[in-house]
């Protein structure tokens, strides 16, 4: 056997072992949920929303963006942007995919509580969508999901957020116009 063929049979059984032993791959989780857009019957009063998220924001990545806010504005702007969790795919005609920039998941007594904070943009292609000047710049998704998976939810377009690095979480603070509803959320993820 040549040097070249032993180093690559090395590499090979190192990289199985890895995969034998090493931690398991985070699985992506899914939720599908019913949105109640507040538009006439002929604009498409609800859609279907489509949310993949790849992680779940950590403590260390709440104390990091305060450290960047504690740097200014535009250095925790620049942070959050670059923080990717996964994204909200709205299904309509003209709906676009939203970043997640931060997904926190809470259990509760009956199952469990989810925030996805999202930086404030156009989720339909055709919206005339005005920004928010001021501190709300952010969208928030609130969903409560009981012990089989299903539940409910808001969408708020024009949230305020506040970083509460001592509990290593975000909080919707405000908000400034009725949320969008979401009378039916449901878990999708392929259990194992």
């Amino acid at each position: 056997m040549n040097a070249n063929r032993r180093h690559r049979y090395a590499v090979l059984a190192i990289l199985l072992l890895l995969a034998a032993f090493g931690p398991p791959l985070s699985a992506k989780e899914t939720f599908k949920a019913r949105m109640l857009t507040g538009k006439s019957s002929f604009e498409s009063p609800q859609i279907n929303v489509k949310i993949e998220v790849e992680s779940w924001t950590t403590a260390e990545e709440v104390v990091a963006l305060q450290n960047a806010m504690n740097q200014g504005y535009n250095a925790f702007e620049s942070a959050y942007m670059a923080t990717k969790k996964g994204v909200a795919r709205f299904m309509s005609s003209r709906g676009l995919g939203v970043t997640i920039h931060a997904a926190f998941s809470t259990p509760t007594e009956k199952g469990r509580r989810i925030l996805f904070f999202f930086y404030q943009q156009p989720w339909d292609a055709g919206m005339t969508f005005v920004a928010s000047g001021g501190r709300s710049r952010f969208m928030v998704m609130d969903i409560t999901l009981d012990e089989e998976g299903g539940g409910s939810g808001h969408f708020y377009e024009f949230a305020q957020i506040k970083l509460r690095a001592d509990l290593g979480t975000i909080e919707m603070e405000a908000f400034e116009s009725a949320p969008k509803i979401f009378p039916l959320v449901q878990d999708t993820t392929k259990k194992k």
